[in-house]
């Protein structure tokens, strides 16, 4: 708890990353460390990360910015999936098969798919409405990034394509959650490049291998340091 405390007095406001586990937020909250679960997995950092700079370039919120991040479970959540389609969706190249994204997207869940689908747009939305004046315009700068990324690195949205052309709709197909899972690798690795932070911190408590890990991704893909809460 003193280095969240020793970080908010600093003069300088910085970008903070608290690792932990869901069931540690709750305790972490009342020690009074503005931690949420709220879209927490690493793959969705770049909607909070747009709404946060936005407060700021507002004057809303000129303090820390925190950023909680929870393991990422085995497959995509419901949440995950319903915010990859509402970026994929703007893409140029993907409006084409959109139906299909869709179809793919809704993987297990087809009954409770459109509340997600729903929340997530308006979460985007309500993003782009905050920050179209300014230079980075959400969500089309994470677009840029995308074909960025799929320029230099696997060219995911090419073996998405293939895939949606060989699927049989109304059912979850062999390699859909594969796919799934390479999309949300993708938003995983924009994520570590944009959020850019200057301290990650770990709770006492986490043993996960995998939270771990990504410190030290954190800690080599910049200059963030990494210290325990």
């Amino acid at each position: 708890m003193n280095t969240l405390n020793e970080l908010w007095q600093a003069e300088k406001k910085q970008r903070i990353l608290v690792l932990c586990n869901e069931n540690e937020i709750a305790g972490l909250q009342a020690q009074g460390v503005p931690v949420s679960c709220e879209d927490s997995l690493l793959s969705m950092q770049h909607l909070k990360m747009a709404r946060l700079e936005a407060e700021r370039r507002h004057k809303l919120n000129e303090g820390l910015q925190v950023f909680t991040i929870t393991p990422e479970p085995v497959q995509a959540t419901e949440a995950e999936r319903a915010l990859i389609y509402a970026m994929l969706v703007r893409c140029r190249k993907v409006i084409s098969c959109r139906d299909k994204l869709e179809d793919m997207l809704k993987f297990d869940d087809r009954e409770g798919w459109a509340a997600y689908k729903q929340e997530y747009e308006n979460k985007v939305l309500d993003a782009y409405k905050a920050t179209w004046r300014d230079t980075e315009v959400y969500p089309y700068n994470i677009i840029d990034n995308i074909k960025e990324y799929n320029k230099n690195e696997s060219y995911i949205l090419k073996q998405l394509y293939w895939h949606l052309a060989e699927r049989t709709p109304g059912k979850v197909n062999c390699g859909d959650a594969e796919m799934i899972n390479e999309l949300r690798k993708m938003f995983c690795d924009l994520s570590v490049s944009l959020l850019q932070a200057d301290v990650v911190v770990v709770s006492e408590g986490l043993e996960d291998a995998e939270l771990l890990a990504l410190a030290t991704k954190f800690m080599w893909h910049g200059e963030a340091k990494v210290e325990r809460l």
